[in-house]
């Protein structure tokens, strides 16, 4: 009998141990939960860096156009968009090499020191392509942004699928 109350008491006092420690860790009922969220910081927080080359350079495309029209100077135009883009207008005697396939550049482009203008869109791929070129090592590139800000002519839809056709021939 002894034992048995020695163990209930041992029992006993354990469990009003457990318990005062429980309610030590509750929140204390004077104050409030909270209603609202707290705060957020208020300053935007940095974006993640873009590599950029050393070499990047970027120019308007009036630069581009001028660039182009000196005969001293041959360049090669490079159109970064998909070739669905491309055959829906490019700029004259541009080449077609999309920014997913850069990769290819020595298959497509002749000689690394040789000035290459980059176009795509709106910008983005063509930073994005030019960056990637000077990488491979290409020397002289230059990126003028979108053909949505050209200020030359634009080859119509009809006559670029027929280039392309005659260049895949």
């Amino acid at each position: 009998m002894r034992r048995l109350s020695f163990f209930v008491c041992v029992a006993l006092i354990g469990a009003l141990v457990l318990c005062s420690g429980l309610a030590s860790c509750a929140r204390p009922t004077d104050s409030p939960a909270p209603t609202e969220a707290p705060a957020l910081p208020t300053e935007p927080t940095a974006a993640p860096t873009e590599f950029i080359h050393e070499g990047y350079r970027k120019i308007t495309p009036e630069e581009a156009a001028d660039m182009m029209a000196d005969s001293a100077a041959p360049v090669i135009l490079l159109d970064v968009r998909s070739l669905e883009a491309f055959n829906q207008g490019h700029i004259p005697n541009a080449l077609s090499l999309p920014d997913g396939e850069i990769i290819r550049a020595g298959d497509v482009l002749p000689g690394r020191e040789q000035t290459i203008l980059v176009y795509c869109q709106g910008g983005s791929r063509s930073k994005a392509a030019a960056n990637r070129l000077l990488e491979m090592g290409y020397t002289h590139v230059f990126d003028f942004g979108g053909i949505a800000d050209w200020p030359g002519d634009i080859t119509p839809p009809e006559a670029a699928e027929s280039e392309t056709d005659e260049s895949q021939a």
